[in-house]
């Protein structure tokens, strides 16, 4: 298959360029990767001003305390000799939380504790997205410079196109997963390669071990890399199945290697992903509320240079972590050009473009909406939404593999250009700059935020809660604010919290974000978001008190919020009058009776 990508018909002269000479083609490579490493850095500089004081505004859940927390939690186990990195009991106390089904990115954990025990993990956050951004170009630049043999120019705007280009950059507002791509190039090389002969041991082994570390970065690009793959080889198989017969043996070896080796490594993960404790049945967000609107592939990206003076319509997408098929009309307009002018030069090209249109109908959700508004037409996910693992992926999300799809087209499409006569060039680099251009990324917007209070970096805590214990902090961890959990790294996952950034099951075994609150806490979380005080009464006390035992609770401490003053006369109010310790009030528990202790 990969030699059906770079075949040229002899029917077609074309301008040869000649081969540069080895020290400049080093140095071009060179200039490329750097160009790449400058951009991973700079699309990342709203965080590195202040890696632990600054976060991403457009993500709604502040995904990114949860990948810090991740980080942060598997450098805490390697620092202290070892533990479960699947599952923890101190966070969503006294139920604890299934990681492995969290995205617990364990491999970033685990390469970049040495950053994160020294730096903290808010470095380690932003490095892992710069040099995430980073990989994904230069292993796609590989992929096509080397095994497509691109000319060097189709293949470094490809790559970048599949790096930084619109689904990529939206996700890079929190969503460490789905910017760290690297492997996919790699892991598409190695499955190419399972068709040379003699290589179905060595060659399933490297692609089984290449999918071991891509399920501990992110298991639903897996899901969708496997997908997208078998619906791939079923099209191509019906288009050149003269092709396709003989590669049969060699890649079934290849693909047995592999599996063999994934199921033997990651058989008891998977299964404590699905079956261990606080494991659930599907995602907490209805497949219909996050459809990709068929009116947002000709809208720009917000994190573009065009998306910036025009704003995207807000009825288009949920938020801007889900832009998903905001691919801008002259892009759009260019795909469908190259692709029907590429449609009978390159047979696999062909194969992967019909992929594609059905990941974007896959995408369109249960019912078709365009520009805000329901048709009442039914969309395709609904005929596979029963199926397993559909559950776990939202269905905007398979339109991810839409954006490499289009960048291989991008890339093959200016391949041919460059190698063509010099006059016909500039009218199709117009043509380039114009679908390209638009969509310069520029860095996903990010804002100050709370910092940790003294109390917690200074260790005030040890005074109130002994270690291992539970501590409520509030803003208790929740929706949408999850400062508790930043205390706790700070605090070298010294206690436990309860509730948290996480899935988790509900009463029902369905999935829900965070744990299960209990009565207080909603109450808590309801000032939390309206700053309204609520009429505390003798009932709302002794319930304090049973949620306080439930939790084990040894300090509740109050600390920064929008509405301090709101949550401090509830507490009071609640609680009796807490003591001032730093920058935070602390009301001393006792988690046998979750009595208030009065202070000495």
């Amino acid at each position: 298959m990969a030699t059906e990508l770079i075949e040229r018909p002899a029917t077609e002269p074309e301008a040869e360029p000649r081969p540069a000479p080895a020290r400049r083609r080093l140095h071009g490579h060179r200039l490329i990767l750097a160009a790449y490493l400058v951009t991973g850095f700079a699309l990342m500089g709203g965080i590195w001003l202040d890696p632990a004081g600054r976060h991403h505004i457009d993500n709604p859940g502040d995904d990114q305390v949860l990948f810090e927390w991740m980080l942060s939690h598997t450098a805490h186990l390697l620092a202290d000799g070892g533990g479960n990195p699947l599952f923890s009991a101190l966070l969503n106390v006294p139920d604890g939380a299934n990681l492995m089904a969290n995205t617990s990115v364990i491999a970033f954990g685990v390469l970049l504790a040495p950053v994160t025990l020294t730096l903290g993990a808010p470095v380690s956050y932003a490095l892992a997205m710069s040099l995430g951004l980073f990989g994904t170009a230069a292993a796609w630049y590989y992929l096509m410079y080397r095994h497509l043999k691109l000319a060097r120019g189709a293949a470094a705007v490809g790559a970048a196109l599949c790096a930084f280009g619109p689904s990529t950059i939206a996700h890079a507002n929190g969503h460490l997963n789905f910017t760290a791509l690297f492997l996919v190039p790699l892991i598409i090389i190695a499955i190419l390669r399972l068709a040379e002969p003699g290589r179905a041991i060595r060659g399933g082994l490297v692609l089984g071990s290449l999918l071991i570390v891509q399920l501990f970065i992110g298991e639903e690009v897996v899901f969708l890399l496997a997908l997208f793959m078998a619906v791939f080889v079923a099209i191509y198989a019906i288009l050149e199945w003269q092709a396709v017969k003989p590669l049969i043996p060699r890649y079934l070896k290849g693909l047995v290697v592999a599996g063999l080796l994934a199921v033997a490594v990651m058989a008891y993960p998977l299964w404590f992903q699905f079956f261990g404790a606080q494991a659930y049945a599907s995602i907490p967000w209805p497949a219909s509320e996050f459809p990709a609107d068929l009116a947002s592939f000709t809208a720009f990206p917000t994190d573009s240079l065009a998306g910036r003076i025009q704003i995207p319509n807000l009825r288009l997408r949920h938020n801007v972590t889900e832009e998903n098929t905001f691919f801008g009309l002259p892009l759009v307009v260019l795909t469908v050009v190259l692709a029907i002018w590429l449609y009978r030069r390159h047979r696999a090209l062909r194969a992967v473009g019909f992929t594609a249109v059905f990941f974007a109908l896959l995408s369109l959700g249960v019912e078709l909406r365009i520009n805000g508004n329901h048709t009442g037409i039914p969309g395709p996910y609904e005929l596979f939404s029963a199926l397993p693992l559909f559950g776990h992926t939202i269905p905007t999300r398979f339109a991810l593999v839409l954006l490499p799809v289009v960048a291989l087209i991008v890339a093959f499409g200016l391949d041919r250009v460059i190698k063509m006569d010099k006059p016909a060039r500039p009218g199709w680099y117009l043509a380039f700059a114009l679908a390209l251009v638009p969509l310069i990324p520029l860095p996903p917007n990010t804002e100050a935020r709370e910092p940790v209070p003294d109390y917690i970096t200074d260790g005030g805590w040890r005074e109130h809660v002994s270690e291992g214990g539970t501590l409520i902090p509030v803003p208790i961890p929740e929706r949408v604010t999850y400062d508790g959990q930043r205390w706790q790294m700070a605090a070298d996952f010294g206690f436990g919290v309860p509730l948290g950034a996480f899935i988790g099951p509900d009463e029902d075994g369905d999935g829900r974000w965070s744990g299960i609150p209990t009565p207080t806490a909603e109450i808590i979380m309801e000032i939390m978001d309206t700053g309204d005080v609520p009429r505390v009464t003798d009932t709302l006390r002794e319930q304090a008190e049973v949620d306080f035992r439930y939790w084990r609770a040894e300090a509740v401490v109050l600390g920064p919020h929008e509405y301090r003053w709101a949550l401090s006369a509830f507490l009071t109010m609640l609680l009796g009058p807490g003591q001032q310790v730093d920058d935070v009030v602390v009301w001393q528990i006792n988690p046998d009776t979750g009595e208030v202790i009065a202070p000495r």
